[in-house]
């Protein structure tokens, strides 16, 4: 039994490594102006968007570990009992991702409700369909969103709210749409449950109770209809969908 976890634990963080190496790689790309976003493939989209998400937990971890007094003592304990608070997805089993990304979204109401209401005088009837998201032309940019509207939306998607202004959030929706534009076509159909759930997480759009017929609809319908979208209404249209 032993045996087994310390393989488990062993492949998984080859696994956490080659992401965040790839993910480094990625980056010196970027800088280097070897290659843009645009240039990467939709695996490569996935490990940047998500590690990019997962640093600030990874960071955490090292510095309850090797500063903080009888940290490490704690952090193995909590791996134990609690792994999706402590490490990345690597390391949770599919069940657990799953309820994670779950509660999230059902959290994520909360902030949509919000949003919501922040944005009613824009639209005239909600929820909207997903026809009409390319209609509407009045929403405001990203760069001039008041700070509650900006403090939501990086809430939402997971960008840090330290960062400033609205330079990551605009990145982060940018390369969700990247995603969208590389995934258009039949390849979808191939799709397992849990990278349907994964995706449509990424997107903020609660698949709770759907079967994986009724994922791949939804996730089709945001594709075919969201793809070209300015990046504000994108980045609004989980709230404006919302039922």
């Amino acid at each position: 039994m032993l045996l087994f976890l310390s393989e488990a634990l062993s492949l998984r963080s080859k696994l956490c490594l080659s992401d965040t190496k790839v993910y480094f790689k990625l980056r010196k790309q970027i800088l280097m102006k070897e290659r843009s976003l645009a240039d990467f493939s939709i695996s490569e989209l996935l490990i940047y968007l998500q590690t990019s998400q997962n640093l600030p937990k990874m960071l955490s971890l090292l510095f309850v570990s090797f500063v903080v007094p009888l940290g490490l003592p704690l952090v193995i304990v909590t791996m134990i009992l609690y792994p999706q608070i402590v490490l990345t997805r690597h390391f949770w089993t599919s069940q657990q991702i799953n309820q994670v990304q779950l509660n999230e979204l059902n959290k994520n109401k909360i902030i949509l409700k919000q949003l919501l209401e922040i944005n009613k005088n824009f639209v005239n009837q909600l929820p909207i369909e997903f026809s009409q998201l390319s209609k509407l032309n009045n929403l405001p940019k990203i760069e001039e969103l008041s700070f509650l509207q900006l403090y939501l939306l990086k809430r939402l998607y997971k960008v840090s709210p330290l960062s400033f202004g609205s330079n990551a959030l605009i990145q982060h929706i940018y390369i969700l749409q990247l995603l969208d534009q590389k995934m258009l076509g039949d390849q979808n159909k191939t799709l397992s449950g849990d990278e349907l759930r994964l995706h449509l997480y990424l997107r903020k759009l609660n698949y709770d109770k759907m079967d994986i017929e009724s994922m791949r609809i939804l996730l089709n319908k945001w594709l075919q209809n969201c793809s070209e979208l300015p990046l504000s209404t994108y980045a609004f249209s989980p709230c404006l969908l919302q039922k």
